[in-house]
């Protein structure tokens, strides 16, 4: 996700079509929905009792950006992925300005991209008691479970071209083809 989104604010100019920029779009939003499953009827936001007070009079709920994280091994592995299959396409010699773009590419993944990215996530469960979340976000005594339904998110707007709802996903092969799907892709759609 944060490549397209790169990649269609940087390299796609005014030279390119209203059209071809929506096939690429397309093409992205269609690799989203690999990681899509059907939703469930509540999804539950953990959080401490200072969070749920300023949710309850915002009337809103917050993401983190994803450089505030605990843990920033899962932003980092799909970059590694993704300069990877970047990686591989060079290796195959792409005609063209496919070479110079991905040089171009793979040295703006070179940066570190938890402090480059501007990309916000919020976590939700499937479980209403979920220890793993009680630990992480509830604060120890002080936690609270908060139910949404997904269906309302999407309807109010939470959850919109920019903004995706989707499960975490452990499969390793999937993330690959992913990877190498939108390398593939921008080599062509450039």
């Amino acid at each position: 996700k944060c490549f397209i989104r790169m990649f269609t604010e940087v390299y796609m100019s005014d030279d390119i079509t209203n059209a071809e920029k929506q096939l690429y779009k397309t093409f992205c939003l269609d690799e989203l929905k690999n990681y899509s499953k059907p939703l469930p009827s509540l999804l539950w936001h953990y959080t401490n009792g200072n969070a749920l007070i300023s949710i309850v009079e915002s009337n809103s709920l917050f993401s983190t950006q994803i450089s505030c994280l605990n843990d920033d091994s899962e932003i980092k592995y799909s970059v590694n992925l993704l300069t990877k299959a970047f990686e591989e396409l060079q290796e195959q010699d792409p005609p063209g300005d496919g070479g110079m773009l991905i040089d171009t590419i793979l040295e703006e993944l070179s940066f570190d991209p938890v402090v480059t990215n501007e990309f916000f996530i919020t976590c939700f469960s499937e479980r209403i008691d979920d220890l793993s979340q009680w630990r992480a976000y509830g604060s120890c005594e002080n936690g609270y479970s908060i139910a949404f339904s997904p269906k309302d998110l999407a309807k109010f707007g939470t959850i919109s071209q920019t903004a995706h709802l989707l499960p975490v996903s452990y499969d390793h092969k999937l993330h690959v083809q992913t990877t190498q799907n939108i390398a593939r892709a921008t080599i062509h759609y450039f």
